[in-house]
């Protein structure tokens, strides 16, 4: 004889067990406390079977425990009552672009389109510093900032039109450098070098704008997959050169 044991709290059936007969009256077996004799019915998936003791029979409840998420914030949280799903919850998960429609899960295809292009974009204007930081090789931030500089005062140098000033700080630089240059040479020098980093800082400049427009100017996921890999294809060949 089998009994069928109940949570004494909830109703909800736990297990089944084997009652003891009465020794003294054959046949009969001893009942026990939060147990039935009385098999619980057949269940469906996400049912379960609960007690009702004042009535003496078994309830089909529903059984959603577990996780379940909020359809407008979509904040999960952990259903611990049987019985239906509460209003505004769902044990659907929702994908990062999904919306609840009233009914199930729908992907914005817009929202998950301009985070793909976010991403993109991030990654375009990252390669780019990459490719300024290549082409200047190991010159920290305030030597490239000061090149503009150097630049103007090797012109003049050049020129022949360098202040006494300009003289003095070019002479400064040559006599650290231990190369025998003349501030001339040297200016030339300056010269070749801002001129090599502004034109590569212009090309670098022109392909990322180029290619923030056409990652602007995609509609689907798959051209901005597609835009992607060739564009940064064209600019690892481009600096390839630029660094040659």
């Amino acid at each position: 004889m089998k009994l069928y044991n109940y949570n004494p709290i909830s109703g909800v059936y736990t297990h089944t067990t084997n009652a003891q007969e009465n020794p003294r009256d054959k046949g009969k077996y001893f009942e026990q406390l939060n147990a039935t004799f009385q098999a619980p019915p057949q269940l469906n998936a996400k049912e379960i079977a609960k007690r009702d003791t004042k009535n003496n029979l078994w309830l089909v409840v529903e059984d959603h425990r577990g996780k379940v998420w909020d359809t407008t914030t979509k904040e999960q949280s952990e259903l611990t009552e049987t019985g239906p799903i509460p209003d505004g919850k769902t044990n659907l998960e929702p994908g990062k672009f999904d919306n609840w429609d009233g009914h199930k899960w729908q992907l914005d295809l817009a929202a998950q389109l301009a985070d793909t292009k976010n991403t993109a974009n991030t990654s375009i204007t990252n390669f780019a510093t990459q490719c300024r930081q290549k082409v200047a090789g190991h010159t920290d931030y305030l030597q490239t900032a000061a090149w503009s500089e150097k630049a103007r005062r090797a012109e003049r140098i050049v020129a022949d039109q360098a202040t006494a000033e300009d003289i003095n700080i070019i002479t400064a630089e040559i006599s650290h450098r231990g190369k025998g240059e003349t501030p001339i040479v040297l200016a030339q020098k300056q010269l070749d070098k801002a001129a090599m980093f502004a034109n590569a800082t212009a090309v670098i400049d022109g392909m990322t704008a180029a290619a923030l427009g056409s990652i602007e100017s995609a509609t689907t996921l798959m051209q901005v997959e597609t835009l992607l890999s060739s564009l940064q294809a064209k600019a690892n060949k481009a600096l390839a050169k630029l660094t040659a």
